[in-house]
């Protein structure tokens, strides 16, 4: 994490929530979210386990529908494909098309594309987005502008910058430095 953190975190053994996902997961806080967490931190310990059964119900249904947060990014096994995400890493503004990156790993285009949706789960250009969005984010909580951001980071300009941002994490670089 980078700069200051907002959010909840709620650890329940799994017998309380049964159908949840297992292992850490981070989602986006809709309204009923952060009311049913609020909620739960305010819960009296001598409540009947009914009435918090329900309440974890309601818990469990809501995080089914919701958004995951775009905070993880996972990463390729493969050594080529690592060699691939590295350089995306040291120099995200990097825009080589799939060709070329294959060319330079060692890969066929058709094995370059293949492989690395079935290690990360998203193409390169998407995965490359993303890495660019959470570089942008540890940058703004650095206090950089959102210029630099976008130069930085290989955008044509802020504009597209502010558009890209507003795709991943569904608002603008200045409403995320203020919240």
């Amino acid at each position: 994490y980078h700069g200051a953190l907002r959010g909840w975190s709620l650890q329940l053994e799994m017998t309380w929530l049964p159908a949840a996902p297992s292992g850490l997961r981070v989602w986006q806080a809709t309204p009923l979210l952060q009311g049913l967490f609020q909620r739960l931190a305010d819960w009296p310990r001598q409540a009947g386990d009914e009435a918090a059964r329900r309440l974890l119900g309601v818990l469990a249904d809501e995080l089914a529908w919701a958004a995951p947060y775009p905070a993880a990014l996972a990463w390729p096994r493969h050594p080529a494909l690592r060699k691939l995400a590295q350089a995306l890493q040291a120099d995200p503004a990097l825009d080589w098309d799939l060709q070329r990156w294959a060319e330079h790993i060692g890969m066929s285009r058709r094995s370059l594309i293949r492989h690395f949706r079935a290690e990360t789960g998203m193409g390169v250009a998407e995965w490359r987005e993303r890495l660019r969005m959470l570089r942008a984010q540890a940058l703004l909580a650095e206090g950089r502008s959102v210029s630099y951001c976008a130069q930085e980071l290989g955008y044509a300009g802020s504009s597209a910058f502010i558009v890209a941002f507003r795709r991943c994490f569904g608002q603008t670089p200045g409403r995320f430095l203020s919240a």
